[in-house]
């Protein structure tokens, strides 16, 4: 693994500055004056923060296994610190897990803070699901229109009390809120890219998630997650830049990197279940209750809550044919031939509902309402295309399977459509290891027989190198590639 990348200076002296924290005079011995932990000088800590800032600075790519107790956030941290503030250009952090996510964010940022006296900024970006909506929510309790927004009348209490909460909350986040949440009633009232209205928005100026994401271009360190990452990288590269979750970045560590082959895998292909398209039909009409964003008057809700019954048993009658693929091969995991064959009655009725749905968002006078509508649209189109795109598939170099799970409800299996870049590899080398910004990759385990060969050319790591560090207490054994 070598440096490909053409080399851009920056202006800073972060290498230098990177050297002399970790040196003797390094502030971290006064830590613990601030809460943190006694300092002892590591020399594996060192000499990763050092690669760090010499990959940030002359923008290549670098790959570093660092076992636990070598302290490689503040190894990556530090340096993306000077990096960011030197080139005004925010450096994402991202993981995989929550708790190193609060550990960053609660803990070892704002001990940065401190102890480098810099007045750095630094954010959590988390997707918009996270964040209510306020004008989903206003739209089921005073609007009018609680029996077509909340799934079931058992909802109409709780979303009174999470109309109280909103009230005094100042994130709008979902992690702050302490009594037991029905996950359909957040679905209803959280934020999504197809219901918003953006500076349209009556309460755009108070949005959580706009005051939010509003904060993330202006911040040094930006952290967020694997799934929102890649998430964002896909948009970056099939969409528009301006629909991108994440703001612009100009480098990138990736820790907990022993899970980017699967996250790129589950990210950068089909998902589609039963279960979240049983979903999608009960909100616009539930036959069992009688409630969805069907029931207001129209000259088209009859008939469209009649193609949604027909809908219903149509989904059965696709997915059951999986259902029977796994039972003949007594798998709950098959994987599909090229040349396998499905019937697909169902998209084509979906196409019918699109009309019909159409001429529904057309009799509608309220204009939240009508986006409430045509994001349920929108999802249906989503739907029918990677439905299609997967019995034809149509997605090339990929493999598709499918997955069987048995639910709560003894009557239902959760059958799920997969598919995920046969070679995750040449994509990620492809979109994200030769783009103008350098990448790190980090975590505990990534070396087999002490060389990153194999882990490299799982994941299309290439423009950079790779650096493996033993653990503190075994000095004599470090090893640089």
């Amino acid at each position: 693994m070598s440096a490909g990348k053409e080399l851009k200076a920056v202006r800073s002296d972060s290498v230098v500055r990177t050297q002399e924290f970790f040196s003797d005079r390094s502030p971290l011995k006064r830590a613990a004056e601030f809460g943190g932990r006694t300092y002892e000088r590591r020399i594996q800590q060192e000499t990763m923060a050092v690669a760090v800032a010499e990959a940030l600075e002359e923008n290549h790519n670098l790959c570093v296994e660092a076992p636990t107790g070598v302290g490689k956030s503040f190894a990556y941290l530090v340096p993306a610190i000077y990096h960011a503030r030197a080139t005004r250009t925010p450096v994402l952090v991202t993981t995989e897990t929550i708790t190193l996510q609060e550990q960053l964010f609660n803990k070892d940022l704002p001990l940065l803070k401190d102890l480098t006296g810099l007045d750095f900024t630094f954010v959590l970006a988390k997707g918009r699901s996270n964040y209510l909506c306020k004008r989903r929510l206003e739209l089921a309790t005073n609007g009018g229109y609680g029996a077509e927004m909340l799934p079931t009348v058992l909802l109409d209490d709780d979303v009174q009390k999470l109309r109280s909460w909103a009230s005094g909350t100042q994130t709008g986040s979902k992690s702050e809120i302490s009594f037991r949440l029905d996950p359909m009633l957040w679905q209803s009232v959280c934020c999504e890219t197809a219901n918003c209205l953006g500076p349209k928005c009556p309460f755009y100026h108070e949005c959580f998630y706009w005051k939010n994401r509003r904060t993330w271009d202006k911040a040094d360190i930006v952290v967020t997650n694997h799934a929102l990452f890649f998430t964002d990288l896909k948009i970056r590269e099939l969409e528009k830049q301006e629909n991108c979750p994440l703001p612009v970045y100009g480098a990138v560590v990736f820790d907990e990197a022993h899970t980017l082959e699967d996250n790129a895998a589950n990210h950068l292909g089909i998902h589609v279940s039963n279960s979240s398209l049983r979903f999608f039909l009960n909100r616009l009409f539930n036959p069992a209750n009688g409630r969805g964003l069907m029931m207001k008057s129209g000259s088209s809700s009859m008939m469209i809550r009649g193609k949604i019954s027909a809908l219903h048993d149509a989904l059965t009658i696709f997915f059951s044919q999986f259902d029977m693929d796994l039972e003949r091969n007594r798998e709950d995991c098959l994987r599909l031939p090229k040349n396998c064959r499905y019937e697909n009655n169902f998209t084509r009725q979906l196409v019918d509902l699109e009309k019909i749905l159409e001429d529904y968002i057309d009799q509608q006078e309220s204009p939240e309402f009508k986006t409430e509508l045509n994001s349920q649209l929108e999802r249906s189109r989503a739907f029918r295309d990677e439905i299609d795109s997967f019995i034809k598939m149509s997605l090339n170099d990929q493999v598709y399977w499918v997955e069987g799970h048995d639910t709560a409800n003894a009557r239902y299996r959760n059958i799920e459509l997969i598919s995920a870049p046969l070679n995750v590899a040449d994509l990620l080398r492809k979109i994200l290891f030769t783009k103008d910004f350098p990448v790190i990759l980090t975590s505990a385990t990534l070396a087999v027989k002490e060389s990153l060969d194999y882990y490299a050319a799982r994941v299309g790591f290439c423009g950079g190198e790779g650096l493996i560090l033993d653990s503190p207490f075994d000095y004599s054994r470090q090893v640089t590639l």
